[in-house]
Formats: structure tokens, sequence, C-alpha cells
């Protein structure tokens, strides 16, 4: 069946979301024009209102209406913490946590050559700008745990070190994905204040059914237990469990 080519354009801009594929874009479009053309007109003038007003921050390249963000302007944030994370979303997930003050700079991606996503694409100058402000004296690299990931953070932590201004070091530490995630929902408690009061938690691997156990059998008289889990989400529409994270009191295990 021929559709018109107006129904066809649509079909083929709703593919561009993120795990919608050639039927997905075809059920949204008739559901649109059957039922929801009032819905549609929404989403329409939304898109081309963010389009128009949404840039990135001067200071940390987050999304906003502004030349400067809301945090970056903010006087009640710790100007000398700065997150390096790799997407808004992840300032999102962090910031509904309410247990980070500092600022924020964001990448917009990670390291990828046969992506054509280099250091400049990251904001590295810019990024290194704000070390020269001398206000800067922790860097906490909380990129996402995957190769890329993983690589971008190695990358920017000498990086970082070098772009230092004199009289002002600046440490550089990696922080574990899961951690973020785990104080993104445990929102006060003993994983949150480790966190912000700088006492490590201990974590490992568990990779059988038995360490489980033992694990569980170890801890069973906890009063509580933080529990979150890591997706893969990549091309495909339903997230894919890859990491499940258990915190009892200073131990934390990834699963």
């Amino acid at each position: 069946m021929k559709l018109s080519p107006s129904i066809e354009a649509l079909i083929d801009s709703l593919r561009h979301l993120p795990g919608v594929g050639p039927k997905s874009a075809q059920r949204m479009t008739l559901h649109l024009l059957e039922r929801d053309r009032d819905g549609a007109q929404l989403i329409a003038d939304a898109i081309e209102s963010a389009l128009a007003k949404v840039q990135n921050c001067d200071r940390c390249r987050n999304f906003t209406e502004l030349a400067v963000c809301e945090i970056c302007a903010d006087p009640k944030r710790e100007a000398a913490t700065l997150c390096v994370v790799e997407a808004p979303a992840d300032v999102m997930a962090i910031e509904q946590s309410g247990g980070f003050r500092g600022h924020y700079f964001v990448l917009m991606g990670h390291l990828s050559p046969i992506d054509g996503i280099g250091p400049e694409q990251l904001g590295l100058d810019t990024l290194c700008a704000r070390f020269d402000e001398g206000v800067v004296e922790e860097v906490i690299l909380a990129t996402n745990p995957t190769v890329e990931g993983e690589a971008t953070a190695y990358f920017h932590q000498p990086k970082s070190e070098g772009c230092q201004s004199q009289g002002n070091p600046h440490r550089a530490r990696r922080a574990a994905r899961w951690r973020a995630r785990i104080h993104r929902f445990q929102h006060s408690g003993p994983c949150l204040e480790r966190t912000n009061g700088g006492r490590r938690v201990n974590w490992e691997w568990v990779h059988s059914e038995s360490q489980l156990e033992a694990v569980i059998a170890a801890n069973g008289d906890a009063a509580s237990v933080a529990i979150d889990t890591e997706f893969r989400r990549r091309d495909t529409f339903f997230p894919i469990v890859a990491v499940v994270q258990l915190c009892w009191g200073d131990k934390a295990y990834l699963l």
C-alpha cells in the first residue's frame, strides 16, 4: 500500500527517535492522525519552540534557554567541585538525588573515532578554561561504564591534571557509575553519606549464584539494603539489564 507523501515523511521523521522502528513509527503516525490531532499539534509546537530556544550553556554545555544555565549561575553551588558527565540526562539523574551540590560539565558524548567524535567535539578547550579560572579543586569523572565511557574518562584524567593553573592543583578522580546511581535513588542514609562525606565504599563483583547466596547470608540481619539497576539501552527499545547493584552498610556488590 502506497501512503501519501506527508504520511511517509512523518513516519520517516518519527524513526529518528531512539528505539523507534518502522512499525512503531507507523503506529504513532496513524494514532496521531486518527485520534489525537490536537496532541500532534502540541508536540509539533513544543519541538519547534525547543529547537528555537534551547542552546548549550556557555560554561557547562548543558541544555538551557539562557546564556548561563541556572546551576552554573547559582551562588549556593560548590564551584570547587566539578562533575564531568556524558549527557544532560546524567545531570538530571544526579540532580534528582539532591545529594550533589557542585557544578557540572557535559561532554555531550564520548570519544568515538569511528563516529568522528574527538576531544574537540567534547569541549576539552572549554573544560580547560574552567580550570584556568583557578576555582576548581576536584574533578569527578562520571562517564558511563562502557568501553567508550572508560576511554573518555582515562583520556580526560591526565588532561584535567595538565590544565591546572599554577598554585591551584586540583584532583581528578574517577566516579564509578554505580555510585552515582546509588545516591540518585538513595536520597538519604548510609550510601549518600559516604558519597558526600568522602568515606570509601568497598565493592566487589558477584559472578555466581553461590556468591550471591553467601552475600545475602552475610548481610541478612541488615536493617536496610539499597538496590539499583543499570540498563543497556543501545539499539533496543526495551532496556536490557546490564548490572544489579546492592549496598549494605560499607559494602557494595555488583551482580
